[in-house]
């Protein structure tokens, strides 16, 4: 289900609709309607840091514990925004839920409902900010990696925690199930994560060549970039290689034999050449003509 607001698509997944519709069977419909205000709230603030950040909107996706905001341009981009632009959601429930709870300590008459609303964001900013794909803790998590063991194998780390996570969850409902109990949320979420962390692994690849094209813009731009060094053996796959890239250094490679002496050294380029050319199986040694 997808309705356009001034050009952003907004679209609902099915498991956030599915939730909405188990609200209303179980008559707890006022409560789920506060947490979709809160997840309307928490999507706000991640599209307003995009936009001071410099980014385009283009679509946002309700989901369960949160949505995801389609940015033009933040994949690949330099590890700080997608930090700043991930806690933004977090930090203002937070700051609602703290707003709130001071009110109701100053003895201004509250009621069940407005401490559901302190509950509620409370809990939607500490789910997301646990180190787990798709949660905004995760991508946190992954750009700050990224920064030491390039984007797929931070990806790789922050897609493991989301397993887990979403195993826990699987568990948690089967739990609460066996109990008698009709909340089917940790179910719905641990579905949801496995099926949105398959999603994740296909961007793996799109992100990498966006990193390559933005390092040559950069240095077309500013004529400056970062430098960053790998020693590798010959030995090594070259896939292995360039999943060691990261985002913000232009590398070079410099490549050892067994005996550990230095038997070559090629850029970031000549890299991705050899293996456009020898194949994505091939090692260092293969393109060392």
């Amino acid at each position: 289900m997808t309705f356009y607001l001034k050009g952003l698509a907004v679209r609902f997944n099915p498991f956030f609709l599915a939730i909405l519709l188990g609200s209303l069977f179980l008559g707890i419909i006022k409560e789920a309607l506060i947490i979709f205000g809160a997840i309307l709230i928490h999507e706000g603030a991640h599209i307003s840091a995009g936009k001071v950040r410099g980014y385009k909107i283009s679509e946002i996706e309700l989901m369960p514990f949160g949505g995801v905001v389609k940015i033009e341009g933040l994949i690949g981009a330099h590890p700080s925004d997608e930090v700043i632009i991930s806690l933004s959601g977090p930090l203002l429930n937070i700051l609602l839920g703290c707003i709130a709870m001071i009110c109701s300590l100053k003895g201004i008459p509250v009621g069940d409902l407005f401490l559901f609303f302190i509950k509620v964001n409370f809990s939607l900013a500490l789910f997301n900010l646990l180190p787990a794909l798709p949660l905004d803790g995760g991508r946190i998590m992954r750009a700050y990696l990224s920064i030491f063991m390039g984007y797929k194998k931070a990806t790789d780390i922050a897609i493991m925690c989301g397993r887990i996570l979403a195993a826990l969850l699987l568990l948690l409902g089967i739990y609460v199930v066996i109990g008698g109990s009709y909340n089917l949320i940790p179910l719905i979420m641990s579905i949801f994560i496995f099926v949105t962390l398959k999603r994740e692994q296909g961007f793996v690849a799109y992100v990498f060549l966006k990193n390559i094209s933005k390092k040559k813009e950069k240095i077309i731009n500013s004529g400056v970039i970062k430098r960053g060094g790998l020693i590798v053996s010959d030995e090594t796959l070259i896939k292995d290689v360039i999943w060691s890239f990261t985002p913000d250094k232009y590398f070079t490679i410099t490549v050892v034999n067994k005996e550990w002496k230095i038997i070559g050294e090629f850029t970031e380029s000549e890299i991705i050449n050899g293996i456009i050319r020898k194949g994505i199986k091939a090692r260092i040694k293969d393109i060392m003509d």
